[in-house]
């Protein structure tokens, strides 16, 4: 009987144990260079801001480390602490979720190694590749002729409205997670009325 009831608590103990650690999540993060030693990077919750769930963590060899538990899912921002820093790395939107999650600050700052992180990865280099070309088309039509803006306005509107059923597909295909949930609250107004009803949208 004593025998049983150790196996039992020592069963108990590692489970406990197993489950606290399938909760916590390490952010390992870079920066190009080596003049950004000495800052800090940022950690800021983009829902229910309050100074207690900032964390902060210093740069060093060009690297930098966020330690902790992730209960749920959640989506936050890595930004550079001083201004002229930020000018030169683009901020990191980082799903804290458990996991080893690699971070990489530069003019267009990555994220990785979880499944959702992977998930918004794909997505956010997809919205800076349609918007490169919708910018470019933009600006093409703003220096041409009176016949090719035409043709060129065809174009890009075609281009608007694939990228708005690309958004809206993403979103509809990961309804269930927080970065779909993430994509649709901020693309949400672009939708079709179709589309918006579809997701729930008012």
């Amino acid at each position: 009987m004593r025998s049983i009831l150790f196996f039992s608590i020592v069963l108990y103990n590692v489970l406990l144990v197993s489950c606290n650690a399938d909760k916590s999540y390490t952010i390992t993060g870079s920066v190009p260079r080596s003049n950004f030693n000495g800052e800090y990077v940022y950690m800021l919750p983009i829902d229910n801001y309050s100074i207690g769930r900032v964390d902060s963590a210093l740069i060093a060899d060009s690297s930098f480390v966020f330690k902790g538990k992730a209960d749920s899912a959640e989506i936050y921002i890595l930004r550079a602490q001083k201004p002229l820093s930020r000018f030169d790395l683009q901020d990191i939107l980082v799903v804290k979720e458990a996991g080893k999650i690699q971070a990489r600050f530069k003019e267009r700052s990555s994220i990785g190694g979880t499944a959702l992180n992977d998930s918004l990865q794909k997505w956010k280099e997809f919205k800076e590749s349609s918007d490169d070309r919708f910018y470019k088309l933009s600006d093409e039509i703003h220096k041409a002729d009176s016949l090719t803006k035409v043709s060129l306005t065809g174009k890009s509107d075609s281009l608007r409205n694939v990228n708005i059923d690309a958004h809206f597909n993403f979103a509809k295909n990961n309804r269930i997670n927080i970065v779909g949930k993430f994509v649709k609250r901020i693309m949400g107004t672009s939708f079709t009325q179709r589309q918006k009803r579809e997701l729930g949208i008012e």
